[in-house]
């Protein structure tokens, strides 16, 4: 059984806000169409896809992304959010 990873404090709000919105990162695997069919049946809608570490970029509520945990190709779920140069 693979265990995804995921912040215990990203994981709290998600229970938490359950009916609000999160932008996440979910790293998989890797990248194919059965791994966004399976993201957008879980009520995910997928902003973008990241092949060099295969990621994808969605956007859903809390509680949908809380179901993909089980998942087993998924390996890590994080928030997105923006990046900043030093």
């Amino acid at each position: 059984m693979t265990t995804t990873a995921i912040d215990s404090r990203l994981r709290q709000a998600m229970q938490e806000r359950g009916s609000e919105e999160f932008h996440l990162l979910i790293r998989v695997d890797q990248i194919d169409a059965s791994h966004e069919q399976t993201l957008l049946a879980h009520g995910m809608t997928i902003r973008r896809s990241l092949s060099l570490v295969p990621t994808y970029a969605v956007s859903g509520a809390g509680a949908a992304g809380l179901s993909l945990l089980s998942v087993p190709w998924i390996q890590r779920v994080e928030e997105d959010g923006p990046v900043y140069a030093l």
